[in-house]
């Protein structure tokens, strides 16, 4: 306690309270800086760690792998076959749902002739091909899933993934050496269609096979006996991640064969690259890509968020050349293989994970600062609002209520947004979304409306305020949607008084910069062919099928909290004398 007190007098001897308020904006900005800076040192040699097998049961690669050559004239033969498929290379599925429908029925006639009990699953997305196998020595209760899409992501016509798909089933029926029911599964689509069957799946299907452990999903859309390497997908909803082990078994198993793994579009001459620049770039593109993860079409993996199944893509690159395609099927064997040899769900290794490499990962308590100073700048930001004002508290306090209730207004037409316009149509809205935002964000400069400076001052702090509450309850489940949306909003910090006409422009850019559907065109790139309205297509898709999240947070989040500080920057106060200086006292 003297210690205390010693250091009170101090503080209050120097000064150091009113120069500390009277630089909080400051404080906000280096907080800011700090927590980007802190992801940019996490590359740096020390801050990573060498990934590691934690549950020893799994064993990957110490079983010899058996799908050779002896059954390469077998997927031959299953992939000629499947060649012969009407509408094989017409990407546009959705005008060729019966064609689809009747080589499914096809493809289920050789699951049956191999031994597998089978239905075809029908969903206003598509139909989905699933087939069972009962293992002799399982008791029902746990399996093991095998996929592959119809048509791949990039609506690419998956003839390998389903030539393999069957070919691993026939050859999985062979052994006896299974604990865990075999499932495969072949949707239309990657998307909608298998997640639609993966709800179904646990709440209407007869033809069940236990719980799903794992799934592995295969893209091999080519025709070519050859590949070079395998791009790896892991990312999930909702900052979902799959267990590390899983993911450094895949990486353990395709290595040993021979394959190199990539991670977020690392081409194949950076490969064999290690150094800080490559570390960043994938480090980068992780957030990014976990921050759209269900925004952007899925690869198949993403399909089985929220049912505690972890879940992984693997994809064949760079086509007529290097490793056969029966290297690609010997990494789902010695997976599914790994697998069979737990005795219980997969818990022993992180499931909160930034990846750096195939085999390098920082920890959850290593990179959650970075997002955690900047959600603590919004706070100091709210406290600069109220503080710096030149309004004594006491006289702010008299319209709390009226900013309350103007606050609480605009949450309730965000909300009502958030569930009507999923209704509308989707390209119209985003237009609108997009041409209202700009001229919201401009007319400020020309339009003002009587407002009180109290009012103002109040809904830009309870706004930041309560951002940095949904950021915060959002920090650990989803870290890189935390950051994203925290790096991009920070703009809307700087937002002052538009007494003159050139802090009104300022204010106007620094709308336009902070606002998520114009930001969206910075993302357009991510997209299919580039198109600005697939991020708002994804969002609206992904919340009413996928059970996704973003746009709910974005809406009522950030888009609230814009609206509100926006509408702050129309507002004059004419009665507003000189500001007073504040005090402590």
């Amino acid at each position: 306690m003297a210690l205390l007190e010693e250091l009170y007098r101090v503080i209050i001897k120097l000064g150091l309270v009113p120069k500390i308020i009277k630089n909080l904006p400051l404080l906000s900005i280096i907080l800011t800086i700090i927590g980007v800076a802190w992801i940019a040192i996490l590359p740096n040699d020390g801050n990573f760690r060498q990934t590691y097998i934690s549950e020893n049961a799994l064993m990957p690669s110490q079983a010899y792998s058996y799908f050779r050559e002896t059954e390469w004239n077998i997927l031959r033969g299953y992939r000629t076959q499947i060649m012969n498929f009407e509408n094989d290379n017409n990407n546009n599925y959705n005008n060729n749902s019966d064609g689809i429908y009747s080589n499914l029925k096809t493809m289920e006639n050789w699951f049956l002739d191999i031994g597998f009990k089978t239905n075809i699953y029908h969903s206003e997305f598509g139909n989905t091909l699933y087939a069972v196998y009962h293992a002799p020595k399982s008791d029902d209760t746990e399996a093991i899933l095998l996929g592959a899409a119809y048509f791949n992501s990039d609506n690419e016509f998956n003839i390998g993934g389903l030539s393999l798909a069957i070919s691993l089933a026939r050859y999985f029926h062979r052994w006896s050496i299974w604990s865990k029911n075999i499932i495969i599964v072949i949707p239309e689509t990657p998307n909608l269609a298998l997640r639609s069957w993966v709800n179904a799946y646990h709440t209407d299907l007869d033809l069940t096979a236990g719980s799903i452990e794992s799934a592995i999903m295969l893209d091999y859309a080519s025709v070519e006996d050859n590949f070079k390497y395998i791009e790896l997908y892991y990312e999930g909803l909702n900052g979902q991640l799959p267990n590390l082990d899983l993911i450094n078994v895949a990486v353990s198993i395709s290595e040993h064969e021979g394959p190199r793994i990539s991670l977020h579009q690392t081409i194949e001459s950076e490969l064999y690259i290690n150094n800080y620049w490559s570390r960043l770039r994938i480090l980068i593109n992780s957030i990014k890509e976990l921050s759209l993860a269900g925004i952007k079409n899925g690869h198949g993996n993403e399909a089985f968020s929220g049912w505690r199944i972890q879940a992984i893509t693997l994809k064949a690159k760079s086509f007529g050349e290097g490793y056969d395609i029966t290297t690609f099927g010997r990494v789902p064997e010695a997976i599914f293989r790994a697998i069979n040899n737990l005795l219980e769900k997969f818990h022993q290794s992180f499931f909160f994970y930034l990846l750096l490499g195939p085999r390098l990962f920082i920890s959850i308590g290593t990179y959650l600062p970075s997002a955690g100073l900047i959600v603590a700048a919004f706070i100091i930001s709210s406290l600069d609002k109220i503080l710096n004002s030149g309004f004594e508290i006491n006289h702010l306090l008299k319209y709390g209520i009226n900013s309350f209730l103007i606050f609480g207004i605009i949450l309730l037409i965000s909300l009502i947004l958030s569930q009507l316009l999923p209704i509308l149509s989707i390209q119209l809205n985003y237009y609108i979304l997009i041409l209202s935002s700009i001229i919201l964000s401009i007319s400020s400069i020309f339009i003002k409306i009587p407002i009180k400076s109290e009012i103002k001052i109040l809904l830009r702090s309870l706004s930041l305020l309560y951002i940095s509450i949904i950021l915060s309850s959002l920090l650990v489940l989803n870290f890189a949607l935390t950051f994203t949306i925290a790096l991009f909003a920070f703009p809307l910090t700087f937002i002052n008084e538009s007494l003159e006409f050139h802090q009104s422009i300022i204010n106007s850019i620094l709308l336009i910069i902070s606002n998520p559907f114009i930001l969206s065109l910075i993302f357009s790139s991510n997209f299919d062919n580039g198109q600005i309205q697939e991020f708002y297509n994804g969002l609206i898709t992904s919340w009413k099928y996928l059970g996704s999240h973003t746009w709910f947070i974005i809406i009522l989040g950030w888009v609230s909290v814009w609206l509100t500080i926006a509408i702050t920057t129309f507002g004059e106060d004419s009665s507003r004398n000189k500001a007073s200086e504040f005090k402590i006292k």
